[in-house]
């Protein structure tokens, strides 16, 4: 057998590995509480306490509505604004909800529930001859303090909010008594606020005329006020537009416009006729000066001689020839006229030039004036609008003040015609509506009781499970390994039950059953184990069950079939001395083992027994006593020490910690430990105690595989290994031999 090219371990003394854990989660129980799953675990609890508390609410509602039923009686009010002396402008018609009327109602609410207007109402004979009142007649009469301080329990009073409006309403047993009651309630009520509100009304009346005189006195003052100011400042209008100096500013506006433009193009033209008197050399005139020069009755007399000439050079030239005598002297005459009409032309183009520098200058000073002029005129005419528009701003606001005055003068005079009716019916309260004999029930109501009935069962179930979660210490999940700080989960191994390749031997799952979740889940476990082991050198590796049960071995046996599968040398040591169980596992014989080499009798190569192509075993042993003393020697080093230069990995399978400390004693000598917990079985605080046994260990501790975990409630779980089969295109047992079947 080959040397394993893993490096070898770190010795005794050097420092041990750092543990790969993970974060710490909170350690507080309610941190484990995830209500979707509360929610899908125990949603068969919830609908069955739903509909047990619907069964209980139909049942109270039954009981209530046939012995303790209750009518209601309601008479609706409403009440108008109370006046007062320092408020006049509000009317006794408006439905506010200010705070003077939001008083007012208060009070009407708390005097129609006053013991004077109750008692009264006792002695009604409409209520005299109730159901109600029959309870509290004896030999003597009315037991008045009796019938007083249960008719209190039944009277109820309040305001609706945003409304001037308040309610009455009175709950008995008796349909046809809870109207009779409040109408009789109210009636009492309305006859005391009559009389009270009566006299009241007459002295707020004369407040009201004061005010009204005081204001028609003010409204005349402001119309003499506006009759002064038109007459005394001669107002033309009250209206801006139609004012003179208005419209002569409007009228202004538009001239200097003009006139600004019109002096802008005469200073353009002006400015080119200087700039042309400033040029070097003889003076360029515009074309204009040249045309008129030209336009001269001196220049147009010498051009006419000159044409005149020229045609009498033609024909003496045609005639004579161009060299005689004649012809040069008429030839030095026209040369004579030219230069005269060159000079002629000069003279007046100079002469013109100056004349309209003389008027351009002359125009542009005249509008100039005419700007002065109109601006000034402008300015007065600006001047008197202001004093128009400040007049006028005063007529504005003495109208505005008149038309307020106006305005309060109306709402006082409605103020005063409410007034007049309250002091004709004497009451500021009227009634909206009688009570009537109600058709329905007010109490019990089937939705109310129902709901109620259901939300008490269903909260009830609801808080009895989160106790129950909440001490609940079992791992159900690998969730719950995350409340042990420092610990991580390496892996889970499902339950037997939900792996679809449904494998007839859990230990030889990998190998009966590739394809199966069991499977898959070891092969998961390895990789994670084989990445910390590569990175760390280690090869030694003891897996430590908690509880009896844990299904440690049957781990042990998939993971190293799982590891031979990828080429590694595997030896599985049974270190279980007191309960050995892989060598039925996995078919071999019982002995020699463990227990042999560790008495000394045998040798390493003479023991292990070949279970399959890369899987090999060291039984527990023969006559093992107590051997297990044994496994914290140097003989138990010796032995590893020496496994190491053949296996690639070597697993050490060990019994329960919660029963016997072998797992410490060989975490002292391995190189990483492992530990293994079944789902609803080790408890989190076993688990954090053995995690940190482990830890102080020499061994580095990997983390924690989760063995038999369940389906969660929806059957996510289930359903994942159940897609991943389907995939794989994998058959479950039984349905394999029907497939060339099915397919002929």
């Amino acid at each position: 057998m080959t040397t394993s090219t893993i490096p070898a371990p770190p010795t005794a003394g050097a420092p041990r590995p750092v543990a790969v854990a993970a974060a710490a989660a909170p350690a507080g129980a309610a941190a484990a509480l995830d209500p979707i799953r509360l929610l899908r675990s125990y949603y068969p609890w919830l609908l069955g306490s739903a509909l047990a508390g619907a069964v209980l609410g139909v049942v109270l509602y039954l009981v209530f509505a046939l012995f303790v039923p209750r009518y209601d009686g309601k008479v609706l009010f409403q009440s108008m604004p109370p006046m007062s002396a320092g408020r006049m402008d509000e009317t006794i018609g408006q439905t506010g909800s200010g705070e003077e009327n939001e008083v007012f109602l208060q009070t009407q609410v708390k005097l129609i529930q006053a013991d004077q207007i109750l008692v009264a109402a006792l002695n009604e004979p409409t209520v005299r001859n109730t159901k109600w009142i029959k309870k509290y007649m004896g030999r003597d009469g009315l037991d008045q303090a009796e019938a007083l301080y249960d008719l209190k329990k039944i009277v109820n009073a309040r305001m609706l909010g945003g409304t001037a409006l308040f309610e009455l309403s009175v709950r008995t047993p008796s349909s046809a008594d809870a109207p009779t009651i409040a109408n009789a309630i109210s009636d009492v009520y309305m006859d005391d606020h009559r009389k009270t509100r009566g006299a009241d009304a007459r002295q707020k009346i004369e407040q009201f005329d004061r005010n009204l005189r005081s204001i028609k006195a003010d409204i005349d003052a402001i119309e003499n006020n506006k009759e002064r100011l038109i007459a005394d400042r001669g107002l033309e209008s009250v209206r801006q537009t139609e004012s003179s100096y208005y419209q002569e500013v409007q009228e202004l506006l538009p001239r200097i416009v003009a006139l600004r433009e019109d002096k802008a193009r005469l200073q353009q033209l002006y400015n080119q006729y200087l700039e042309l008197t400033k040029q070097d050399g003889p003076p360029v005139y515009p074309e204009m000066i040249r045309a008129q020069a030209e336009e001269a009755r001196v220049a147009q007399s010498l051009e006419s001689e000159i044409e005149l000439r020229e045609a009498t050079l033609a024909s003496t030239r045609a005639q004579f020839g161009p060299n005689h005598r004649d012809v040069k002297a008429m030839e030095a005459s026209i040369a004579s006229l030219h230069n005269q009409y060159k000079k002629v032309v000069e003279n007046e183009m100079a002469e013109a030039f100056a004349t309209a520098l003389e008027n351009y200058r002359s125009t542009i000073s005249s509008y100039e004036r005419a700007e002065d002029q109109l601006t000034t005129d402008l300015e007065d005419a600006r001047l008197k609008l202001t004093e128009v528009q400040g007049l006028l701003k005063q007529y504005e606001e003495m109208e505005t003040e008149s038309e307020a005055k106006r305005q309060e003068m109306e709402r006082v005079t409605e103020g005063r015609r409410n007034l007049s009716i309250v002091e004709q019916v004497g009451t500021q309260v009227r009634i909206i509506e009688q009570a009537k004999k109600p058709d329905f029930r007010s109490f019990p109501k089937p939705i109310p009781v129902l709901s109620l009935s259901v939300l008490l069962i269903v909260g009830s179930t609801a808080g009895f499970i989160v106790l129950r979660e909440l001490r609940e210490q079992r791992v159900r999940s690998p969730r719950d390994i995350s409340l042990i700080p420092r610990t991580r989960v390496l892996g889970i191994v499902p339950d037997l039950a939900i792996d679809p390749a449904k494998p007839e031997r859990i230990e030889l799952a990998v190998k009966d059953r590739p394809l199966g979740a069991v499977a898959e889940s070891a092969r998961q476990i390895r990789t994670a184990i084989l990445k910390a082991c590569d990175a760390r050198g280690h090869q030694t590796v003891v897996f430590c069950p908690g509880m009896p049960g844990s299904g440690n071995s049957s781990i042990v046996a998939n993971l190293a079939h799982s590891a031979a599968l990828i080429d590694k040398r595997v030896l599985i040591i049974d270190a279980n001395l007191r309960r050995p169980s892989l060598h039925t596992m996995l078919g071999v014989k019982e002995g020699p083992g463990l227990a042999d080499l560790l008495r000394g009798d045998g040798t390493l190569d003479g023991c292990v027994q070949e279970v399959s192509n890369g899987v090999s075993l060291l039984s527990a042993g023969t006559d093992r006593g107590h051997q297990y003393e044994r496994l914290n020697t140097a003989v138990m080093g010796d032995l590893l020490t020496k496994a190491k230069s053949h296996y690639d990995l070597i697993f050490l399978d060990v019994a329960p910690a919660v029963v016997a400390g072998d797992a410490f004693a060989l975490a002292g000598r391995c190189d990483a430990s492992v530990l293994v917990c079944r789902t609803y079985s080790e408890k989190r605080g076993l688990l954090a105690r053995l995690r940190t046994q482990l830890g102080d260990a020499r061994a580095d501790f990997l983390g924690v595989i989760v063995n038999g975990v369940r389906a969660s409630a929806g059957g996510y779980l289930k359903s994942n290994y159940k897609t991943t089969m389907d995939y794989q295109e994998y058959a479950p047992p039984g349905e394999q031999e029907k497939e060339p079947a099915d397919a002929a």
